[in-house]
């Protein structure tokens, strides 16, 4: 069965990737939902209408065409501020239902408002992953804003039951999650046949959205906040959300090393999570295997100074997770490396730090990007939004940084 289970699996995947670009021998990561908008002939040729969602809110009603004999809910959202002592707060706000063939097909449809940027990818495969999916196939042109995944529910016997496709996409202050869906037939050409016509529907209805306020998806600016980093390499602009409390020795770095931290406080007051952005001068060979070594020293060296200032509790266990090369810097010839870790604590296992590190080596310095954040049960809407604003915060500092070196390899 299992066997069964990974060909069908690798069957829908090659589906999906058949027009994936290929640069260097590698596969190009491509949209799962590319549809192109369609006339009103086609759309009444396919057996559309133009359906308006009004969810009494001005920056998330829309319009687009789905079946002509979809059926539509709507919910009224509400715009009250977020209550104090909350996160944020999560709406299911719209449902479509429709059949093709002998299948029914849903898109639900919620909307996340929180104190922190969107996170539209993590947002996307938190549901995914937390509601029992496989992700088969990813995409996210900006992490932040859009972003696309579908995944296979397995049921009795590890049989697939159920495919999902998601679609994420940030307005304003909400991040609004598409969650389409359907039943898969046993036959496994059937099931194929299903996932695609999944695929397919979420794109065109996707593709047609036209936002009745006439503007694009996109981030709140006034939840994001800059520092800018004036090294003798350039000045580094580092993005991070809005609400952390940052403090360093000043924004020019006439000295190495150069620290910068950022803590972020719950409600009442107690830090969640932590960042540091720091800068070394280092020496030495610029080799992939003295970089490793390198890393992996500052790394335990992290690990050990966190441990005697006791913000990671003596009397712990470090669970390694992952090291691999961070994304977008090979192509560029940049080495670096990222380094995950869980931490928990003997006497409070419900409670663990995670622990990342990010390490980048362009000439002779040395960046890193520290970052350990307490976690409850992810699981849960309230202990994966609490921690949501560590993780985005990471990423976006990751990105900066990227952006900015490989600005400098340009020069």
């Amino acid at each position: 069965m299992f066997f069964r289970y990974a060909v069908f699996l690798l069957t829908i995947w090659l589906s999906f990737i058949g027009n994936a670009v290929f640069t260097g021998g590698k596969a190009v990561a491509q949209a799962l939902l590319q549809a192109q908008a369609m006339s009103k002939a086609d759309a009444a040729n396919a057996g559309y209408k133009r359906q308006i969602f009004s969810f009494q809110a001005p920056n998330l009603d829309f319009e687009t065409y789905i079946p002509q004999k979809a059926e539509v809910k709507t919910l009224p959202y509400k715009t009250e501020p977020i209550p104090a002592g909350q996160i944020g707060r999560v709406l299911p706000i719209g449902q479509v239902s429709f059949t093709k063939g002998n299948t029914a097909y849903e898109d639900i449809i919620f909307s996340y408002r929180l104190r922190s940027p969107p996170a539209a990818y993590h947002t996307c495969m938190w549901y995914m992953t937390n509601d029992g999916y496989r992700i088969i196939h990813s995409y996210a042109p900006d992490p932040l804003i859009e972003a696309q995944i579908l995944g296979i529910k397995l049921g009795d016997n590890n049989k697939p039951e159920t495919a999902g496709l998601a679609y994420c996409y940030a307005r304003g202050d909400n991040l609004i999650g598409q969650y389409f869906m359907a039943k898969l037939p046993e036959n496994e050409d059937e099931a194929e046949r299903t996932v695609i016509a999944l695929r397919d529907s979420a794109a065109d209805f996707i593709a047609n959205m036209q936002f009745l306020d006439k503007k694009p998806i996109g981030l709140d600016p006034g939840q994001l906040d800059t520092r800018i980093v004036e090294l003798n390499s350039g000045n580094l602009e580092l993005s991070f959300p809005k609400g952390l409390e940052v403090s360093s020795p000043g924004n020019k770095v006439s000295t190495l090393p150069y620290e910068l931290y950022f803590t972020q406080k719950l409600q009442n007051g107690r830090p969640f999570s932590y960042l540091l952005f720091a800068v070394h001068a280092i020496s030495g060979p610029n080799r992939e295997e003295a970089f490793r070594n390198l890393a992996e020293a500052y790394v335990n060296t992290y690990l050990d100074m966190q441990m005697k200032a006791d913000i990671i509790p003596a009397g712990t266990t470090q669970e390694y997770i992952e090291s691999n090369s961070a994304p977008g810097y090979a192509q560029a010839d940049i080495a670096a490396r990222s380094y995950r870790y869980k931490i928990t604590a003997k006497d409070n296992p419900d409670m663990p730090t995670l622990f990342q590190i990010t390490l980048v080596r362009q000439n002779n310095q040395l960046y890193a990007i520290y970052y350990h954040s307490l976690r409850t049960d992810s699981a849960s809407a309230g202990g994966y939004f609490t921690g949501s604003t560590g993780d985005v915060a990471y990423d976006m500092l990751r990105d900066s940084l990227r952006r900015f070196l490989l600005k400098n390899t340009e020069r």
